[in-house]
């Protein structure tokens, strides 16, 4: 029976992460471990925490606020199973999520990547016991995967669309939502780059759009199974209003959109789909000058980034094993 490594990263979670524990210590599935990062909570996540390592989790505390991309790297490098989840303290899963994506890497040994069925939860909602009775079909689709628009935007499959009638059957994707996104070993080592599965330098935002692109890039397929059901209670929805994410994020998110396409895209890519690319880094820039000015130093810190970036992207484009053109459906 195949390993499963189930890694979390906890920041201030105390309010949600004991749910999210009981749906993975409740797996039918027997042969996973479970490691929570905690990136230097200052609520009582901590104590939370506390009485289960009594009950097998791993618990490992940072001294800082690693963010998303430098804790799942440190998580992923302690464990040495042949699958990894990634999982959000605000997700819950069902009890055969594990079983299901594990059976479905089975049956395809190219798929790198698998997205279940991830539904909106309401953050009043979060007791695992009651989730069973939930109706499902009257529920909002919160991911069904990653995918991207040809402006380079990436938007999350389903968001917000009926459960019971929307993204009913499996399907190939760009990517998975790294809000619970099921990972094959073989893939990240393939796919790492300074031993880096997830970029450190995005921090945090879209560096599993980065992920799943770059593993696209080397011929891994990624995989939507709309049997492996999980809740998820998501802060922030593309499309919403951006007030209420910290500045300092929000030029995290706009560094990072330049820095996917510097990284995996390349020049005759980006020709073809000028059309569509110049209108939304026009209205990106507009936003920055009119709206959003505490973002504005995103420039500096891309400006920063570009040589370690062409670094990266100079190995990317060397180890490549798909064309533009193979690419290309990709971006609708």
């Amino acid at each position: 029976m195949a390993r499963m490594a189930i890694n979390i990263v906890t920041y201030n979670s105390a309010s949600v992460i004991d749910a999210c524990l009981t749906s993975v210590t409740a797996q039918d599935y027997a042969n996973f471990s479970v490691t929570v990062i905690d990136n230097d909570s200052r609520d009582n996540t901590r104590d939370v925490l506390e009485p289960w390592r009594n009950r097998g989790i791993h618990v490992l505390t940072n001294d800082a606020n690693l963010y998303y991309s430098r804790a799942h790297n440190y998580g992923i490098h302690e464990t040495d199973s042949e699958f990894v989840l990634t999982l959000n303290p605000d997700v819950i899963i069902r009890p055969d999520f594990l079983a299901r994506v594990v059976n479905a890497f089975d049956r395809h040994p190219r798929i790198g990547s698998i997205n279940g069925k991830l539904l909106l939860l309401d953050s009043t909602r979060t007791d695992f016991s009651t989730l069973a009775a939930l109706p499902v079909d009257t529920m909002l689709i919160d991911s069904a995967g990653l995918m991207m628009f040809r402006s380079r935007r990436p938007f999350l499959r389903g968001n917000r669309k009926p459960a019971g009638s929307t993204c009913m059957e499996p399907a190939h994707i760009f990517g998975a939502d790294g809000a619970c996104a099921a990972y094959r070993r073989t893939m990240l080592d393939d796919v790492a780059v300074e031993a880096e599965y997830f970029d450190n330098d995005f921090v945090i935002y879209r560096e599993d759009v980065d992920l799943a692109w770059r593993a696209r890039l080397y011929g891994w397929d990624a995989y939507y199974l709309p049997e492996a059901v999980g809740y998820h209670v998501r802060g922030f929805h593309p499309g919403q209003s951006r007030r209420s994410i910290p500045n300092h994020l929000k030029r995290q998110s706009v560094k990072n959109g330049w820095l996917l396409v510097i990284k995996n895209d390349t020049p005759r890519s980006v020709l073809r789909d000028s059309l569509y690319i110049a209108p939304y880094q026009l209205k990106v820039l507009a936003g920055l000058v009119s709206i959003e000015r505490s973002s504005l130093g995103a420039m500096l810190d891309l400006l920063k980034l570009i040589p370690r970036m062409r670094q990266k992207r100079a190995e990317i484009q060397a180890k490549r094993r798909r064309s533009n053109d193979e690419m290309q459906p990709w971006f609708e």
